[in-house]
């Protein structure tokens, strides 16, 4: 199917996290292109032109009600962008049942059942959707805030559980992990931490939000089929450190 502007890939594509950094910059990426965008967050409004459905992915209910308002739409969205994180305190200075157990619903088991469930209905459909589910160098290297690492991890078997069941019905699934890069989520983390990760790359710094939207766009657009399952690491070389 060919979009606006594009010689491949969707038209309209639907991100998760819309109101963030990373989601934004999607958003701007993608209404320059001329595509129609959707956006789903926690937040009442969108500060973006779309269309935008508000849901907290704490709620289950809100969740299941979100999955039947995107199949109202017309036309589907070709395309679903996930850059959905809840991340905080290290577990070593603050502990909380309530916070650990938000964070695995935010991060990995609500986005899962989102996700199953979409599937399951473009399945019905006979309609084809790409999935990139953006997680986290943190599902490798783990992290000081344990719930956000394991929760990451899990989105990485997400990501091979969900191409390995519905690869076969044109549902493509491609997962992105990003190390250290400039947003407010690393500028949260204490210096020191920081400047260890940035030291543990094989080119000193953060990377940036436009190479990650890069990498985001064209997993979204332009990648082939045959990439379905696989984990891309976009990390400036922090693993082999």
């Amino acid at each position: 199917m060919k979009g606006p502007g594009h010689n491949l890939g969707p038209s309209c594509v639907l991100i998760l996290g819309s109101e963030g950094a990373l989601g934004s910059a999607l958003v701007s990426y993608f209404l320059q292109n001329k595509w129609f965008v959707i956006g789903l967050d926690v937040h009442k409004k969108s500060k973006h032109p779309i269309s935008y459905y508000c849901v907290d992915f704490r709620n289950e209910l809100e969740v299941q009600k979100s999955v039947a308002w995107i199949m109202s739409l017309n036309p589907l969205p070709d395309s679903l962008i996930s850059t959905i994180a809840q991340f905080g305190n290290d577990d070593r200075s603050h502990f909380s049942w309530e916070s650990f157990y938000e964070k695995l619903q935010i991060n990995l088991v609500h986005l899962s059942l989102f996700c199953v469930a979409l599937s399951r209905l473009y399945i019905e459909r006979a309609h084809a959707l790409r999935l990139v589910l953006v997680g986290s160098a943190a599902a490798n290297v783990g992290s000081l805030d344990i719930a956000y690492s394991v929760s990451k991890a899990g989105l990485n078997g997400l990501v091979i559980s969900l191409s390995k069941c519905f690869a076969a019905n044109k549902i493509i699934t491609i997962g992105i992990n990003p190390g250290i890069f400039n947003s407010s989520m690393s500028a949260s983390v204490p210096e020191e931490r920081q400047h260890a990760t940035i030291l543990a790359t094989h080119l000193k710094r953060k990377g940036t939000l436009n190479e990650m939207v890069d990498l985001i766009s064209y997993a979204a657009q332009n990648a082939p089929e045959y990439l379905t399952g696989s984990i891309i690491n976009i990390n400036g070389g922090q693993y082999s450190c």
